[in-house]
């Protein structure tokens, strides 16, 4: 039992190797809260976390760059923006998350996801309100070498104040479980 344990663990920890589409966190807000920003989701960032959070936005954009563990040839951008519709149709918002590795002048490897959601009311009164949201992505990868991949996921979330102080919130990412590859499948987290 003991070996089959140990066999168990390490072979859990080689499926941690995929790192495509990993778990990158776009917002320096969504980043200090640990990971737990899907509760709290109120602005453009909302479209990557939680597309519910959206109906909070008015009119809003955000963009960011970042270098992966202070590295050169990594490097992470993002932008968002989101517009409020009018006659409580909702928000709708677009975005894009890039990751490229670069060395010498060569683009290795590229991740893009780009983001169209949209979220709306369903319930609103002087104390609570539910809403509800949904973004498709559009997941597109690329190595050096091989030929590009693309896939289309779906990633749902709700939102519910209560009593204007306690705010509840769950997202659903790639609901669909879009895949990537031809012969060697893999599904997208």
């Amino acid at each position: 039992m003991k070996k089959i344990l140990i066999l168990a663990f390490i072979l859990m920890q080689t499926a941690l190797l995929l790192a495509v589409f990993d778990d990158y966190i776009p917002s320096a807000r969504a980043r200090a809260l640990g990971g737990a920003y899907t509760g709290v989701a109120d602005d453009v960032n909302s479209l990557f976390f939680n597309p519910a959070g959206l109906i909070n936005v008015n009119y809003e954009a955000q963009a960011g760059f970042s270098r992966l563990y202070n590295q050169k040839f990594s490097e992470y951008k993002t932008v968002a923006a989101g517009v409020k519709l009018p006659k409580k149709l909702g928000t709708v918002a677009i975005g894009a998350r890039l990751f490229d590795v670069n060395f010498e002048d060569e683009n290795l490897m590229s991740e893009q996801i780009w983001s169209a959601g949209h979220s709306f009311n369903l319930q609103s009164d002087v104390h609570s309100q539910i809403s509800v949201g949904y973004a498709l992505n559009y997941y597109r990868l690329d190595f050096s070498e091989e030929e590009a991949d693309d896939a289309f996921g779906l990633d749902l979330g709700a939102t519910a104040i209560l009593h204007q102080r306690t705010k509840l919130g769950f997202s659903v990412s790639n609901i669909n479980q879009a895949v990537m590859g031809d012969t060697n499948q893999n599904e997208l987290p």
